[in-house]
């Protein structure tokens, strides 16, 4: 995922000299960088006796984490009616997040800690164009993550090597030169469930929720 975003931006940039001189206000190419407060939280399902969904009463206990998110992202905005700007885009989140979720009925103290990383979104964002500097804009996207999961036993718990799901935001942009604009966004995602195994035993690792708070500047071409 990281190389296909490299080479977007990449194709962006080449061709600037041609496409992004002709753009104006909050059209055209831009690139951004954000960060803020981000809240995971992960919902586990009960461990199964076997691939055929037979439920115990053990399970892995949901868990949440905060953290503070690094984000790329390439977008490109085009103008639809007057005042009505649209941008579609991808954002990639450069840090991972760490969910501890112990297991609850287990015969021995176990952690399983989950470890969500490589998390790119694709969106659109239809927008309202108060003047040539300022732009309100809700953001609907997809998304998808990739999931890594350890034991503090040792066991080692294999499968789901991804999860996706759905992204939905709010934001505003302002300029503050020429160039340069800054902006602020909420956005809630939700991810789906992937199945593990851990030997002969499997578990439903659960949902996927986020709720984020983003502060960013961004550059248009």
């Amino acid at each position: 995922m990281k190389s296909v975003f490299v080479a977007a931006v990449a194709t962006a940039l080449l061709l600037s000299s041609q496409v992004f001189a002709q753009s104006k206000n909050f059209e055209g190419f831009a690139v951004e960088f954000s960060t803020g407060s981000q809240k995971n939280s992960l919902s586990n399902g009960p461990i199964l006796r076997n691939a055929n969904n037979t439920s115990t009463s053990v399970s892995f206990a949901s868990g949440s984490k905060d953290t503070t998110p690094a984000i790329i992202g390439l977008s490109y905005g085009f103008k639809l009616a007057d005042k009505i700007v649209t941008t579609v885009g991808l954002d990639y989140n450069l840090t991972s997040s760490s969910i501890a979720a112990p297991c609850v009925g287990c015969a021995h103290a176990v952690t399983a800690t989950e470890k969500i990383s490589n998390r790119v979104n694709l969106y659109i964002a239809p927008g309202y164009q108060f003047s040539s500097s300022s732009l309100a804009y809700v953001k609907l996207g997809y998304g998808q993550n990739s999931k890594s999961i350890s034991a503090s036993d040792g066991t080692i718990i294999t499968g789901g090597p991804s999860n996706s799901g759905w992204l939905a935001g709010v934001g505003y942009k302002q300029f503050l030169t020429n160039q340069v604009y800054g902006f602020a966004e909420y956005s809630q995602t939700q991810n789906s469930s992937g199945r593990y195994s851990a030997g002969t035993v499997y578990f439903n690792s659960g949902n996927l929720k986020g709720k984020s708070f983003l502060v960013g500047v961004g550059y248009k071409f």
